[in-house]
């Protein structure tokens, strides 16, 4: 059987190639991997002589494909330890693709080297020279060159800065706010009477009005939903009054559901609008009247409508609430609602509080506008009379419907009085930023108008009466001036 006789190796000891001659020399060169193969596979030993043609490779511009040859695993680049161990090879390539000897000054900043004759010698290609791209007149960012390949990476910079300038992006909340916080609509008297009854108009704009209602993960109050009467209306968090002397380090009780209400003039804490008081939070109801020093309570609701809408909070008598101990001193009933004078009294300090309780309200109906209209009056009436007086506490069942409608008209009066003008859709926006919901129904926010529509009829008549009696009285001290009075006989 015949038998492949194998090439035989290359050794050092091979001859060195002749230059091409003359007539060769538009030959096509072959590479010759034998030369190659021989520096990689039979190093000379350290005590042998290298040949002059293997030592000058260290200044040679050689493809990593001719001195490596890639196996089928294609992420090997560099040769591997055992064979850059080897004596011979480290000398040889001391950083491959980096020109170490440029052969000029105009070359000194390029990768390459021009060919020379021992690259036609060894019959390896000519390196060539690849031009680096310029980016406009910026100069050139270069990074630092893979190993094995002559081309550099450069880095456009010419767009860095150009950055777009950031502009506000307004969440749904934030629209809501501003709405709120920028929606108004002035009327004087005559134009008031006029919008009372176009009811399709303030159906529109009652529509438009946003809620601004409080989901549960915005206020963040672990456990307020037991002291909650219902789980969608909540206290705005930014208003919402805190309970100090509840505050324990065992336990926090200070969450009660109810806000601070700003009244005309700016006033941030007016009022104070909370839900009917329940079985577990009537001491936390008794803790916030004292903590806040209201000396006015404002109920506009019955104890049971169908079911129970509030328990009585107060004692026919005296009762203890936590450390509040409250005394009903006397009970006056009349123009459709019950007056209370109590005495709230903590340790040695007392105060006096009254208690106007409007029952005459049915829930999801609208009363007569005269009777709530001069509660108003008579509670504002009090209020002035008194030295130092804190927020004017009003509730209903949930603390927005009918709560809303006399805090507003409340405010209204005092703004018709002032200004001779009235902001009902200001009011309203404004009170939805202290507490979401206030003004429950469209039914509601008619009534409004048609309430302060009543109270700017009184005030003109009051006006006319008033400019009567001093027409009046102008003309009966004009008359006293040209009365002569009775005058007296002369007897001869």
């Amino acid at each position: 059987m015949d038998q492949t006789e194998e090439p035989p190796l290359c050794n050092d000891m091979d001859p060195p190639k002749q230059p091409p001659s003359h007539n060769d020399v538009n030959k096509p060169k072959e590479s010759s991997h034998c030369d190659v193969d021989k520096l990689r596979c039979h190093p000379s030993s350290s005590n042998t002589k290298q040949p002059r043609d293997v030592v000058s490779l260290s200044a040679m511009e050689l493809p990593s494909d001719h001195l490596y040859p890639r196996s089928v695993d294609q992420s090997r680049d560099f040769p591997s330890s055992c064979e850059m161990d080897q004596p011979g090879n480290s000398p040889v390539l001391s950083d491959m693709g980096t020109s170490t000897n440029p052969t000029s000054p105009n070359d000194a900043n390029s990768n390459t080297v021009p060919p020379s004759d021992m690259d036609q010698t060894m019959n390896f290609p000519t390196a060539q020279k690849y031009p680096l791209p310029t980016v406009g007149s910026r100069k050139q960012a270069r990074l630092q060159e893979r190993r094995g390949s002559n081309v550099s990476l450069v880095l456009d910079v010419s767009t860095l800065g150009m950055v777009e300038p950031l502009c506000t992006i307004s969440t749904p909340r934030d629209t809501i706010l501003q709405l709120l916080r920028t929606s108004k609509r002035p009327l004087d008297a005559s134009q008031l009477q006029e919008v009372s009854r176009q009811t399709h108009i303030l159906d529109l704009e009652y529509q438009q009005i946003p809620p601004n209602f409080v989901n549960a993960p915005e206020l963040n109050v672990p456990g307020h939903a037991l002291k909650d009467r219902y789980k969608t209306i909540l206290p705005n968090p930014e208003t919402r009054v805190l309970l100090k002397g509840s505050i324990t380090e065992e336990e926090d009780n200070s969450y009660i559901n109810a806000n601070c209400i700003q009244g005309y003039g700016q006033s941030a804490k007016s009022y104070i609008a909370t839900q009917a008081p329940m079985v577990n939070t009537v001491e936390d109801f008794w803790e916030m009247v004292w903590q806040e020093e209201s000396a006015i309570i404002v109920m506009i609701v019955e104890l049971k409508e169908m079911t129970e809408k509030c328990v009585q909070y107060w004692p026919d008598q005296a009762g203890v609430y936590g450390r509040v101990t409250v005394v009903v001193n006397s009970v006056v009933s009349g123009n459709g609602y019950t007056v209370r004078e109590m005495t709230v009294q903590v340790g040695s300090e007392s105060r006096q509080v009254r208690h106007y309780w409007y029952s005459t309200w049915p829930d999801h109906q609208i009363p007569p506008a005269g009777p709530l209209l001069q509660l108003v009056l008579d509670v504002q009436s009090y209020r002035k009379t008194l030295c130092s007086p804190g927020p004017t506490v009003v509730h209903c069942r949930a603390g927005i419907g009918r709560t809303g409608c006399f805090i507003a008209c409340s405010a209204c009066c005092e703004q018709l009085e002032q200004e001779g003008q009235v902001d009902v859709l200001g009011t309203v926006c404004r009170l939805r930023l202290d507490r979401g919901g206030m003004i429950q129904t469209t039914e509601q926010y008619q009534f409004l108008y048609l309430a302060l529509a009543l109270h700017s009829k009184k005030l003109g008549e009051k006006d006319t009466d008033q400019s009567t009696d001093s027409i009046s009285s102008k003309r009966r001290e004009q008359e006293q001036e040209h009365d002569p009075g009775p005058q007296e006989s002369v007897s001869e």
